[in-house]
């Protein structure tokens, strides 16, 4: 899947995480990357929220009551009611509500290394020498054998080429994911 695919230009923070972009395995892991970002500010939310939630609770309080439990008609009263409640708001924003998250989702990296697997050199058996048989025949038909032999050897080395370009079996990969949160 390339990155100028429909799909990544309809998630444009997935591009500066590219590590590899001929990799399908990283775009992959880029692309889900890409499906979950939205959702990670609703798990971490910010300072603003709560402090939307304050004002909230704060609505409910008793209005234009006297401590006898009569309406207050006087214009003074409701001046120093409004001080009052300026007050409070400078402190609850001051200090924020212990009920939500202090966080903010500052950012996301990831890193994929690559290294490649050490692979054991086998070991070629030496062959016997056979002696010479005088027989002209035989030595016709081995020969024939011999070249069989040979074009099926260089055709399972061909396919096994192929299939190795095409499987990535023999590189190991390490997955960094770091998330950042501040406080």
């Amino acid at each position: 899947m390339s990155l100028h695919s429909p799909l990544f230009s309809a998630f444009p923070f997935v591009s500066p995480l590219v590590v590899d972009p001929d990799h399908s395995f990283t775009s992959s892991i880029q692309f889900l990357l890409g499906l979950s970002y939205p959702l990670i500010p609703s798990i971490f939310p910010s300072r603003d929220s709560c402090s939307k939630g304050n004002d909230d609770k704060k609505g409910h309080s008793d209005k234009g009551k006297d401590d006898d439990g009569d309406d207050d008609d006087d214009d003074d009263d409701d001046d120093d009611d409004d001080d009052d409640n300026d007050d409070n708001d400078d402190k609850r924003d001051a200090g924020g509500s212990t009920d939500c998250f202090k966080m903010k989702f500052v950012g996301m990296s990831i890193s994929i290394h690559q290294k490649q697997k050490h692979k054991k050199k086998k070991k070629k058996k030496k062959k016997k020498k056979k002696k010479k048989k005088k027989k002209k025949k035989k030595k016709k038909k081995k020969k024939k054998k011999k070249k069989k032999k040979k074009k099926e050897k260089k055709k399972k080395k061909r396919k096994n080429n192929n299939n190795n370009n095409n499987d990535n079996s023999d590189y190991i990969r390490n997955i960094d994911i770091q998330i950042m949160i501040v406080s």
